[in-house]
């Protein structure tokens, strides 16, 4: 499985390709309107989304910027 990160990174994907994603995951409590338009596309394309704490995230990136 590969994992994708950055806003823009994830957004093309699920214009491109939603089919192809298994879940997008989102820091909990984050208030970033382009971070809610990909939530919003997401749910319109029936892709699951989870809503994790920063550090899961931080872990899942491996030291990248995952925004």
């Amino acid at each position: 499985m590969s994992v994708l990160y950055g806003i823009h990174a994830v957004s093309e994907a699920l214009r491109a390709g939603p089919e192809r994603i298994e879940r997008i995951c989102v820091e909990r409590g984050q208030k970033n309107p382009r971070i809610q338009e990909i939530v919003e596309l997401a749910r319109k394309c029936r892709v699951q989304i989870a809503f994790e704490e920063r550090s899961w995230l931080d872990r899942k990136a491996e030291g990248s910027r995952h925004q």
